[in-house]
């Protein structure tokens, strides 16, 4: 019976693995442009740059605010710690990793800005 309970979550998965990747895999067609190619019909999109923005302002809008409430957040155990030594270092790492997270969530942002220019500049 044990093993019977571990090959349905498994048989599920692989079913909606199937269902979503059907689909896209029998639509596929090959084409010979770079970046102002329109997109399928039941795309929201209208071209690879519309998506590219999508993309960017996706991470902005859920990045940035979760990176500001992260650096809040750490002001926050800086003030509750009272100069308590073990409580400081943790605010610390917390306010280095709300940093590091700002700057991999800008670095995405600009990232794909960049890719979206890119295509733009050299798209037929």
């Amino acid at each position: 019976m044990k093993r019977r309970k571990n090959i349905i979550p498994k048989l599920i998965y692989y079913i909606i693995a199937l269902i979503t990747v059907l689909p896209t895999t029998a639509t596929a067609q090959p084409t010979d442009c770079l970046g102002g190619c329109p997109l399928p019909q039941y795309s929201i999109f209208d071209s690879i740059e519309s998506f590219l923005d999508k993309v960017a302002w996706f991470v902005a809008s859920v990045a940035f605010p979760i990176a500001g409430i992260a650096l809040i957040w750490a002001g926050i155990k800086f003030l509750l710690a009272r100069g308590d030594e073990m409580q400081l270092r943790e605010a610390k790492e917390n306010l280095r990793w709300a940093i590091i997270g700002t700057f991999i969530a800008l670095g995405a942002y600009v990232f794909v800005n960049t890719i979206k220019k890119v295509i733009e500049t050299f798209a037929p």
